[in-house]
């Protein structure tokens, strides 16, 4: 990472590259299998003056497997690619005052399943007493109101398919003591 004076931002760039060739038994027979896995993340945390701070982050995976079958000549191929984007915006107007919104998108494309995204976003408005340790925290979390997210993985010689189901839209009042 590298800060930037003039623009008063951090910059992360991060690149990663696993290879990885075996063989791997099944019903008694070897099979080679060969993957590759590209991991890139980007981010940019900018604070232009002492009221604000942005954050984006970009993350991105390609990942491909092969398998060639013994005695039939046959190949067995995947390739998946997956993107996250970030995006928090904070905001404090007053000294005890701040709101916060978060953004997150995941992107998911194989030539195997048709491409599937999905959006999420929370917003959060916090305030402390003054002269008193209590904070007053008002969250709102899951605006697009999305009820599963499904994501498909490759692994050496398999395929793996993940259902989650998560929380409907909700908004929280929470009050924090502080000793």
């Amino acid at each position: 990472s590298k800060y930037l004076f003039f623009i008063k931002s951090t910059i992360l760039a991060r690149h990663t590259l696993q290879y990885s060739k075996n063989l791997q038994m099944q019903n008694n027979s070897q099979y080679p299998i060969t993957n590759i896995s590209n991991h890139l993340t980007t981010s940019i945390t900018a604070r232009p003056n002492l009221y604000i701070s942005i954050t984006y982050e970009m993350s991105q995976i390609w990942s491909s497997g092969r398998s060639n079958a013994p005695n039939s000549g046959k190949q067995f191929s995947l390739s998946t690619y997956h993107q996250k984007q970030y995006l928090e915006l904070a905001i404090s107007p007053a000294d005890r005052f701040s709101i916060k919104l978060k953004n997150e998108y995941y992107y998911y494309k194989s030539p195997e399943q048709p491409s599937s995204s999905w959006f999420f976003a929370d917003a959060s408005v916090q305030y402390r007493l003054p002269k008193k340790p209590i904070d007053f925290e008002l969250i709102c979390s899951n605006l697009a109101n999305i009820n599963q997210l499904s994501t498909i993985s490759i692994s050496e010689n398999s395929i793996s398919g993940y259902t989650y189901v998560l929380r409907p839209r909700f908004l929280l009042l929470r009050v924090s003591f502080h000793l």
